[in-house]
């Protein structure tokens, strides 16, 4: 309905009535998906131990390493392409992220055509650096925005959600 409306050029008077149909079976349907969210959130057992084991699988922290060596001052496309080659090594050798060798990150390092990354192939603590960003800890610390998914701002996001939800 907003799409349509957006569309419509400044003093256009067509008749919207057609249109109104649609808006509220729409809202209906949203105030019945409210009902059934707060129905599932309500009777929600998390398992978190589950949780925690089923982020292993995947390489689903990658995307945290490239940000790492964004930090450093890699380019993200270099990045990317030297993330890929640390997930093909641990794949091959059946290790999650957080378990690669400092000889296989310097080889992935050393191997890219950007000058930064291949000068932090020989610093010292990069693959231990690296395996911290791997973890599932560690990627979810880096995301330290309004927003993300750092501890300290779910735990704010939780508690600015309760004092909007509280009774007054």
């Amino acid at each position: 309905m907003l799409a349509t409306l957006k569309g419509l050029p400044l003093a256009y008077q067509r008749d919207l009535q057609e249109s109104v149909a649609p808006l509220f079976d729409a809202v209906e349907v949203f105030e019945t998906s409210l009902g059934v969210m707060a129905g599932l959130v309500a009777t929600l057992t998390v398992d978190a131990e589950r949780m925690r084991a089923a982020t292993g699988e995947g390489y689903t922290t990658a995307t945290a390493v490239a940000d790492a060596l964004v930090r450093r001052g890699v380019p993200f496309r270099a990045a990317h392409h030297i993330v890929g080659a640390l997930v093909a090594a641990a794949e091959n050798d059946g290790i999650g992220l957080d378990a690669v060798s400092d000889a296989t990150v310097a080889s992935a390092l050393a191997a890219s055509a950007d000058p930064t990354a291949a000068a932090l192939a020989t610093e010292q603590g990069i693959g231990d650096a690296l395996r911290a960003a791997a973890s599932l800890d560690g990627a979810l610390a880096s995301c330290d925005v309004i927003g993300g998914t750092a501890p300290a701002r779910v735990d704010a996001a939780l508690r600015a959600a309760k004092a909007r939800l509280a009774p007054r």
